[in-house]
């Protein structure tokens, strides 16, 4: 029981955050297959989280069981391969690590290309309100500035600042309107 519990507790970590480091309970459990088994669950290639875990496991002087853990990645594996998490991956940012096997890369990245498109395009929305947002706020600063003025000169500064941030957020929004129009059904998704 205690090694099934132990077991659970290494997967729900593993699939928690993919730079954990296992514990000395996870090494002395040895669900090489299942540590295995969610690492591919999770895109990540096999070599390098092979090296981190005999890193992890050496301190406490346990070997990996490096059959084990391959049995259990490439089952992984084709748990994350698919066409669905390739969109799903695509359209929240990730970074696909070329763990696909041949026969499972084409579909998965057909729609991880199309994911990514969206995220790149929702990406770039944000990227122009956000800049919105910056420009709004500078031109309630530059009002401020303008109402506090004290002489001609401070005035004169403050209605520059005005009328050059209301040019900027003008053009803003029309860069908006226009990538809006044109990416309408990606942002309404």
């Amino acid at each position: 029981m205690r090694r099934l519990t132990i077991g659970l507790l290494g997967l729900f970590l593993a699939v928690g955050c993919t730079h954990y480091t296992l514990t000395k309970e996870q090494c002395e459990a040895g669900d090489w297959k299942g540590i295995g088994q969610s690492d591919g669950n999770q895109g990540l290639a096999s070599a390098p989280r092979l090296v981190k875990h005999e890193e992890a496991c050496g301190k406490h002087n346990i070997r990996v069981d490096n059959a084990a853990y391959l049995t259990g990645w490439n089952a992984g594996v084709k748990t994350y391969c698919t066409p669905s998490n390739g969109y799903n991956e695509g359209t929240n940012g990730y970074t696909y690590q070329r763990v696909c096997p041949a026969n499972l890369e084409p579909g998965f990245l057909a729609e991880y290309e199309k994911g990514r498109k969206i995220f790149t395009v929702r990406a770039r929305h944000q990227k122009l309100v956000s800049r919105l947002h910056d420009v709004e706020d500078d031109l309630a600063r530059a009002r401020l500035t303008l109402a506090k003025a004290k002489n001609s000169v401070e005035r004169e500064n403050a209605t520059y600042e005005i009328n050059k941030l209301e040019r900027e957020k003008g053009d803003i929004d029309r860069e908006m309107r226009l990538f809006e129009t044109k990416h309408v059904d990606t942002l309404i998704d």
